[in-house]
């Protein structure tokens, strides 16, 4: 069973697990769409309060948020308050970066550590939460290898309308999204910056809809051979495969940790420009 806090995940995850050759209706894997946070209150649902009456032996993965943007995200993404790196008291916002961790590198990393750890301290039995990488899906998708991708899709879902009416084609729309994808990565010199400013288009894309495009690209990446199972695992954050794998009963992590021993291929296959067949 994988366990969802909305409904990208509800979307993207069936088609990943299945171009990764973990189908999840082969493996008899439910998802389950929570829609929110909290995903702890449900991980102890399939856990029995008295385990010699035996235990729910259903690999169960709880995929949630890390919830913790670049420090770069605040005013890239034009936050309430944010005046370049000066931002409101933690107290009065319901957002956190990452130096809201500590003021050292040192103190960062341990504070990191601890609220993935807290994210997870519901898991036992057959239970596993797996925690964003960074920050959230969209994010993880972008920063570790399909930033592209994700950010064709989601300026996709912003002009839904203009391809239903018939006033913008999907060719037309993947041109204005090719230069305003340019212009991010000469204005941001950082990953997190080209990341945080692709997020920035989910404050206006539905990001259901936004799924539906990128399951279309990832598509089209399979059918014209310049992607396959080996090299879309090395572009999927380290948190999602886990969680499949653990889900379709393949060998996963107790905890969402990426300094995990895999060995992940990083390399993504050469091809020519794939989001413009899917306009055709």
């Amino acid at each position: 069973m994988l366990v969802v806090e909305g409904d990208a995940e509800a979307i993207l995850l069936p088609s990943l697990a299945r171009r990764l050759g973990k189908d999840l209706t082969k493996h008899g894997v439910s998802i389950i769409n929570v829609g929110g946070v909290g995903l702890r209150r449900y991980s102890k649902i399939l856990q029995r309060s008295d385990v010699s009456k035996g235990e729910i032996s259903v690999p169960t993965a709880c995929i949630t948020d890390m919830d913790v943007m670049p420090d770069c995200a605040p005013e890239i993404r034009g936050l309430k308050g944010v005046k370049g790196t000066v931002w409101p008291d933690i107290a009065k916002r319901r957002w956190r970066a990452v130096k809201d961790f500590g003021a050292t590198p040192a103190d960062v990393e341990k504070g990191l550590k601890e609220h993935r750890e807290k994210r997870a301290e519901s898991d036992g039995q057959c239970v596993r939460t797996f925690v964003a990488d960074h920050w959230t899906l969209e994010y993880d998708l972008a920063f570790k290898g399909l930033s592209k991708e994700v950010h064709h899709a989601a300026f996709l879902a912003i002009y839904e309308e203009k391809i239903d009416d018939g006033t913008e084609t999907k060719a037309s729309l993947l041109k204005k999204a090719q230069t305003a994808f340019d212009k991010i990565q000469a204005t941001h010199a950082s990953e997190e910056g080209r990341c945080s400013a692709t997020y920035k288009l989910f404050n206006r894309a539905s990001k259901a809809i936004a799924a539906q495009h990128l399951i279309d690209f990832i598509d089209q990446r399979f059918e014209n051979r310049s992607l396959d199972a080996t090299s879309l695992r090395g572009l999927l954050p380290t948190y999602v495969v886990h969680a499949i794998e653990y889900a379709t009963g393949g060998a996963a992590l107790t905890t969402s940790n990426p300094s995990h021993p895999v060995v992940l291929p990083t390399t993504p296959a050469e091809s020519a420009d794939p989001l413009e067949e899917v306009a055709e």
